[in-house]
């Protein structure tokens, strides 16, 4: 993912962003069995939602230095090499 792990300034959501629809909360599983509830702490991993349009759809969103998107990118990226 763009800005892992180095870069926060460059880091962005492209194309979907996670639920929030439990008091900015979601939940999420992972391929090793385990699951996690996580509550979103930046308001910019929660945008309003819009009647007949996903945000972030066919689009880059920037969002430097916002803890939500590094939390997600340690999860499910890997660094290079």
């Amino acid at each position: 993912m763009i800005g892992y792990p180095d870069q926060p300034q460059k880091r962005q959501f492209f194309g979907d962003f996670p639920a929030y629809y439990h008091n900015l909360a979601a939940g999420l599983s992972f391929a090793d069995g385990h699951w996690e509830i996580k509550r979103w702490q930046d308001l910019r991993t929660c945008p309003p939602i819009q009647r007949n349009r996903f945000p972030g759809h066919d689009r880059r969103v920037p969002s430097p230095g916002n803890p939500d998107l590094f939390w997600l990118q340690d999860r499910a990226t890997r660094r290079e090499g």
